[in-house]
């Protein structure tokens, strides 16, 4: 059941935004997965499994919202630029 209920997001997603928006999100399902294990199944996660954890979500939030964390820290994007081959 939660198979299709996320595959039926996905498909969602992926219906109302790119998909180069919507697939660096695909990194959280091991994240997912550990907490679900945890909760659902009282699993104890390893200091390396949280700093996996961390790593992901810190990456995914640089990924997602560089720009965004750049302006906001006052940072100049730098204009990208094409060389003809």
């Amino acid at each position: 059941m939660s198979t299709l209920v996320a595959f039926a997001i996905w498909g969602w997603l992926l219906n109302q935004h790119t998909s180069a928006s919507v697939t660096p999100f695909a990194l959280l399902i091991p994240i997912v997965g550990m907490a679900a294990a945890s909760i659902g199944l009282g699993e104890s996660l390893s200091m390396i499994e949280w700093l996996g954890a961390a790593l992901i979500v810190v990456g995914l939030s640089l990924s997602v919202l560089g720009r965004r964390i750049g302006r906001w820290l006052g940072l100049k994007s730098r204009a990208r630029t094409t060389s003809a081959l």
